[in-house]
């Protein structure tokens, strides 16, 4: 991309600021289509490190995790969240071409080291795969079981990430990943299979995930702790076979 391109590009972006204020409330499918491709163009064009574009990724236009209010007035909370988070990703856009002009195109990006971003992936999803068993000596019951063994692993090894705390408007629903990690950008999710039901929703469940976390993270790993009820993991994993940036891992008790 040329610096003229880039620069066209992100002002259009904020241009479309204008359009989206009009609208009564957040995450309509103009709205999901303007932040998808927002993020991937902060990304081409400032990389997955920059601050710039991870201050775009936090973003949620509406309720922040913590806020209290009467439920008699939570569209006017989240109208003024939507509002407010324009106002900060037309900043990010503003600065943005700041940066460009004061830096050059060539000068502005922040890829990071890719073998170190894959070797932490691996790391985290072999210790998925050789502690996860281990650290559960009775059948679980729920999912939080699960995700409390991973959180110990995860704090043992060292890892950096959150819990919970991120939250992913998508549509008219809100995402919470179980696990993210924000400097590869990586989510962990776990899901929880003890009955054939069950094992028919997980893949609808993961469909769904996959569409919302792809829009803000480029990794993504599903644990799925089974309790005996999937009996052809290859064709349980195939079911995602077209997602080259997802993982299945399917856990046995």
């Amino acid at each position: 991309m040329t610096e003229e391109e880039a620069l066209e590009q992100l002002d259009a972006a904020i241009q479309e600021i204008h359009e989206l204020e009009k609208q009564p409330k957040s995450h309509t499918d103009r709205h999901v289509r303007w932040i998808i491709n927002t993020s991937y163009l902060l990304h081409d064009i400032f990389g997955r490190n920059s601050g710039i574009y991870h201050t775009f990724q936090r973003l949620t236009y509406s309720i922040k995790p913590g806020e209290t209010f009467y439920e008699w007035e939570i569209d006017e909370v989240k109208r003024k969240g939507y509002l407010k988070d324009l106002g900060v990703a037309r900043g990010c856009l503003q600065a943005g071409i700041d940066l460009i002009k004061r830096k050059g195109i060539k000068n502005v990006c922040e890829v990071g080291d890719p073998a170190k971003e894959s070797n932490l992936i691996i790391h985290i999803l072999s210790t998925i795969q050789s502690q996860l068993r281990k650290s559960i000596r009775e059948m679980p019951n729920n999912e939080k079981m699960i995700q409390d063994s991973l959180e110990t692993i995860f704090n043992v090894k060292g890892f950096e990430f959150l819990r919970e705390k991120e939250h992913i408007e998508y549509s008219t629903k809100a995402y919470i990943p179980d696990f993210t990690f924000p400097s590869i950008s990586t989510i962990v999710e776990v899901k929880f299979c003890n009955s054939q039901r069950k094992e028919k929703d997980i893949i609808s469940e993961i469909n769904d995930d996959i569409l919302a976390y792809s829009a803000k993270y480029s990794n993504l790993i599903f644990v799925v702790y089974d309790t005996g009820i999937i009996r052809d993991m290859d064709m349980f994993k195939g079911s995602f076979s077209e997602h080259p940036n997802v993982i299945v891992e399917v856990i046995k008790h």
